[in-house]
This record gives structure tokens, sequence and C-alpha cells, in this order.
């Protein structure tokens, strides 16, 4: 028994090595495959030549051949073996129109097949003489009532008929027909919304054979709103709270927790539009300002920038200013018209003038950073604005850069405190530089210790700097489309 058991155990045993042996001769690395997807244009026209590549790799250098499924049923075979790593081409005549799945399948000379379709690719057959519609672009994926939305677009037919285009802009009105042109020549639609309400703008082309397309959609809908209200101020408040965070997830500048007193304050309950911007400093710096939306948070401004804005904006509205700058004799001067030409530098230069904040004086300033997170927390320990749960975040934050913009101010649902968009959107600057809490180990560079503060994270941000406690570090002459401001002034 006991020799039966052992010759059992060995023929195992040598079953196992030659099947182990058998496995690494074929394991996948020694496998032909695909370098990348099959490439195939996304339209054509029936009965024309439609032709495919794609490259495939033998780990051995063997010659590779593919069979390609183009999804009518037509044979699927073998191409002749070609060499490794050479675009391997091959051309198919649909008979019929629709659209159609494609994928590849690739083996060596050894008959190693790679085991794997390559990702399917989908083409459309068209009739001769059906247009289709190449692009889309919308400036604007939200605005207000009584604003105008620009769609630009592309249409063709691939065998060269004249085209023209029309919009069904989902509010009951469908554009005249442009023109006959060239397939390929851009056609430019405006258009007015009167009502609130979210639109999904469609798009139709028809060529000189007097063919339709379909309608296409553009990739986003369209939701318009009523304007904002004015950018009242609310007032924060006196109190006491615990700055910093508690979050494991924290930062090492963002502990330890410490009390903190703050005065009472007011504090706009939205950020500065672009339109509170232009009707102080007569220009638009936005880079979203091409969208037509002056109802969005104002971007591409610096620390400086906002210090200027906050002077004019107190002497336009009689109000003491809050900054200045010495002149020759000492004496602060708060007129920026006054001030050295040079002291709002360009990034990445830093300014030699000291700014001085009066925080007794009537205008408008930066909120210090302890009042804007005092503000963002709204009298709890709240990791994010308005909520303690990442999954309702998107209810009271702009952030994830979907879709890739600034937004109107006012549109989520704001805080305790009635404060709006104090997550994403804009960063929000504040006016400290940057330093350590108190009781943190360690000091900063000198260079770090001339950064400012914004707070708040933007329309980009990840879910990591959406804490109302995330400290972002800035050159202060730094400005992009994600650095905005909010403004606070005495009670």
């Amino acid at each position: 028994m006991k020799i039966h058991l052992l010759l059992i155990t060995v023929l195992l045993a040598v079953l196992l090595l030659v099947g182990c042996s058998k496995d690494n001769s074929t394991s996948n690395h020694k496998l032909p495959y695909f370098v990348n997807g099959l490439q195939i244009t996304p339209i054509a026209v029936k009965g024309q030549d439609v032709a495919a590549s794609v490259i495939v790799i033998d780990p051995k250098g063997k010659k590779v051949a593919i069979k390609v499924d183009w999804g009518d049923g037509s044979p699927i075979v073998y191409t002749p073996l070609d060499s490794s790593g050479v675009a391997i081409i091959v051309h198919h005549t649909y008979q019929a129109t629709g659209t159609f799945n494609v994928k590849a399948y690739a083996k060596n000379e050894s008959n190693l097949e790679s085991g794997v379709w390559t990702a399917v690719r989908q083409i459309q057959i068209l009739n001769v003489g059906v247009p289709h519609i190449v692009d889309i672009v919308a400036n604007k994926t939200e605005m207000v009532v009584g604003n105008q939305i620009n769609v630009n677009a592309m249409a063709e037919e691939l065998t060269g008929f004249m085209v023209q285009m029309r919009v069904n802009w989902d509010d009951g009105v469908i554009s005249p027909w442009t023109v006959m042109n060239m397939p390929s020549s851009l056609h430019s639609f405006d258009h007015v919304y009167n009502q609130t309400g979210t639109y999904q703008i469609k798009l139709q082309a028809r060529s000189s054979a007097d063919s339709l397309s379909q309608w296409y959609s553009v990739s986003h809908q369209l939701i318009v709103h009523n304007p904002p209200p004015a950018n009242d101020f609310v007032l924060i408040p006196a109190g006491s709270f615990m700055m910093g965070s508690s979050n494991p997830a924290a930062l090492a500048n963002e502990i330890p927790q410490h009390n903190v007193n703050v005065s009472a304050f007011y504090m706009s309950k939205f950020e500065v539009s672009q339109a509170e911007w232009v009707a102080v400093m007569q220009n638009n710096p936005a880079n979203f300002a091409a969208n037509g939306e002056i109802h969005a948070a104002v971007e591409n401004v610096s620390w400086y920038d906002g210090i200027l804005y906050c002077n004019k904006r107190s002497i336009l509205e009689g109000l003491t200013p809050c900054y200045s700058i010495a002149d020759t004799s000492g004496t602060p001067v708060t007129n920026p018209n006054l001030w050295p030409a040079d002291w709002n530098p360009s990034y990445p230069d830093t300014t030699t003038y000291q700014i001085v904040c009066d925080f007794n004086a009537t205008g408008y300033r930066f909120p210090t950073e302890a009042e804007w997170e005092y503000a963002a927390k709204a009298g709890a320990d709240m990791t994010y604005c308005g909520t303690n749960d990442i999954n309702e975040l998107s209810n009271y934050a702009w952030y994830g850069a979907n879709p890739y913009q600034s937004h109107i101010v006012g549109l989520k649902t704001p805080n305790v405190w009635g404060l709006y968009d104090m997550g994403g959107n804009v960063w929000e600057w504040c006016w400290n530089s940057y330093r350590l809490y108190p009781g943190t180990p360690g000091t900063i560079s000198v260079a770090n210790r001339s950064l400012k503060i914004t707070r708040g994270a933007a329309w980009n941000s990840r879910n990591s700097s959406m804490r109302v406690t995330y400290r972002n570090t800035v050159i202060p002459s730094l400005k992009t489309n994600v650095f905005g401001l909010r403004l606070v002034k005495k009670a």
C-alpha cells in the first residue's frame, strides 16, 4: 500500500511539473498582444472603402496576423503574416447602413492566439448624401434669464455635398437653416432664453442632396437660472471656536486645533462676481469671461488685485478704505491712485511696499484666515462647508472640474449662516501671510512666510482640498482661473 501511495505521489508530482512547464510555455507574457486599440474612422459611407489598422507585438519577434470582425456578419479571416510591431491595415466595404461594432484578434506564426479581442470600436455607416455633425461647442453650461448663449458646430458630408444646419433650442424655438456651405465649415448660432429651466440643445444638418442627419445633442444640458440677488452682507456673530482640524486626514499645517476668539463682522454671502468687479474696476480679468456669464465668480485676480478692488470700492461707496501704503514721510495713504506705480507686482515678484490693514475702518477687506474658517464652520466643527458627509458635498460646493469652469454665484445650498460657495467655485484670498499654528513643532522658511493664504478650494479641486480647514499657500502676485475673493467689513 505504501509503495502504491508513493508511486501515485511521484506520478502526481511529474504531472504537475509537466503541467507547469506547459502553462509557462503558453503564458500570457509570451502571447502576441496589441500595442494600441483598433484605429478606424468613426463614420463612413456605404459602398466605399473602410480601412482599419492595429499594431501587434509578439514577445519573441515572430510574425503576426489579425482577423477583424466588422460587425456586419461578413467572414472573419486572418490576414497574411506580417512583421511584429508594424501596423497591419485591413480594408472592408459595408453594404448596409447602421452602426457596427468592430474588433480584432491576433495570432503569431506559431498559431499562438492573443486570447483577447481588441477593445470594440463603433463605426456609423451612412448613405451617400447623408450629412453628420463632427463637432459642437457651446460656450456655457449655465446662464441666467436674458443672457445669450453661443453654439458653434461643424457638419460634413463625406462625398462632398454642401451642408447647412439648424438648432432646436428646446424651448419651442428651432432656428432657420443656415446658408449652404462647404463641408466642415463653421456654423454659429446665438439664442436668448427667457425662462428658467433645463434645456437639451440639439443640432441637425442637411446636405445639398436634401438628406437630413439625425439630431445631435450638445454634450451638457444647459441650466438657465434667475439672476442671483444682491450680494448682501451677513452678520457673523462674535464667538470662539476650535480652529484647525480633528480629521485624521488633516495635513500638518491644519493642526493642532486651538481656541480662537473672533469679533463680530459682516461677510458677503456670495463671492465677488464678474459684474461686481466690472462695476468698480471697469475691466473683467476673468479667464471665463468669454462665457458671457457676468454673475459667475470673478477669477484670475491676485491678492494685490483684491487689495486694489477693496479700496476702490470703499471709496466709491463713501467708506473709509482699510488698506494703506505709507508715503515717503510715513503717512498712510489709502487712495490707490497715489500709491507707487510698482506696488502691485507681477508673478513671481514680491513687492517691497508694506500694505497695512486698519481693521477699525468701515471699508471692505479680505477676511482673516480665522474669520474665514469661523464663518465656514458656522458654529460647528464641520469637515466640509455645510456638511460632514462627502457624499452630500456636491449640494454645497462646485468642485471636481465638472464642468470645467467657474460658476454663477449662489446656485448651491448655503451653510447654516447663509453663506454660499464657502467650498469650491473659486479659492478665496485671506489677509494673512502663512504661519504655522501655535504648538506646531518646527519653523517655516522666510520665503514661505511671504506666502498668502487662500481658503475654500475651487471648481477644479479634489476631495482632499475641500476640507474647511485646508490651507492653500500662494504667492500673492499669482493670478489664475481659480483665485477669487469674498469681502468682509466691520460690524
